[in-house]
């Protein structure tokens, strides 16, 4: 009887200390969304194929117009450390970096 006792007042206190960070997260969440400014409906204006077409030509010409601004350099990219690598030479995650670029799928 003593260890269902126990039990009980374990779960009890248990209960007790989610029903606390529950309430304590509600509380935050409604003082953030009162201090916070309400965002922006949507993701931005919708361009037609033609505005967007115009933008990109306008930020490239942008690009081109100051050829002497130096750029700033691009650090290569460093090896994997010697300790890193395995006994065989390659890298333990299996995989080499690929460069960035957009992901398309058909």
């Amino acid at each position: 009887m003593g260890k269902l006792e126990l039990l009980l007042l374990i779960l009890l206190g248990l209960g007790a200390l989610v029903f606390g960070l529950w309430k304590k997260a509600r509380a935050t969440t409604a003082r953030e969304r009162q201090e916070r400014p309400p965002r922006p409906a949507g993701h931005g204006a919708v361009l037609s194929d033609d505005e967007f077409y115009k933008k990109v030509l306008l930020m490239q010409a942008q690009n081109a117009a100051s050829p002497d601004e130096p750029r700033p350099p691009v650090a290569p990219e460093s090896p994997l450390p010697r300790w890193w690598r395995t006994f065989w030479g390659g890298s333990p995650l299996g995989k080499t970096r690929r460069p960035a670029g957009p992901k398309i799928r058909v």
